[in-house]
């Protein structure tokens, strides 16, 4: 990964690190210590398993390496290509300047949507993280 913050920092621009997640709402069931004939009730809907589909940035600065974390989240739904644009969309109206995009490989990272995007948008660079190294992506630790 060597290669993005040496571009980044040649053309002065923000890195932001993208990743996204699901959060299942209901909690999980655990082994857990109680009183003797006294079982713990979890008061959950256990037959509904609602979630919230997340999908975060960690920013770096060009000039000061001052870090931002930008997110944005979906209730019931999951991020298509065209939510992950509304996504960047956003995130441009907030970073000045260039940005350079590390993301791992998903399908919705690709495609004529996010083309098209990135044709209107030339200030924006993206890149992708190698296939056997998604989890050398800082915004999955944000998640666990």
């Amino acid at each position: 990964m060597a290669a993005h913050p040496k571009k980044a920092q040649e053309t002065h621009a923000h890195l932001v690190l993208i990743d996204e997640s699901g959060l299942f709402l209901n909690p999980l069931v655990r082994r857990t210590w109680a009183l003797q004939g006294r079982t713990p009730v979890l008061a959950a809907d256990g037959g509904h398993r609602k979630k919230v589909s997340v999908i975060g940035g960690i920013s770096v600065s060009p000039g000061t390496r001052r870090l931002g974390f930008y997110f944005a989240t979906e209730p019931d739904g999951f991020f298509t290509a065209e939510k992950v644009v509304d996504y960047l969309r956003d995130l441009l109206k907030h970073l000045r300047g260039p940005v350079i995009v590390v993301w791992d490989r998903g399908p919705n990272h690709k495609g004529p949507v996010i083309r098209e995007f990135l044709r209107k948008n030339r200030r924006l660079w993206l890149e992708m993280l190698p296939p056997w190294a998604p989890d050398h992506n800082p915004v999955e630790a944000v998640w666990s």
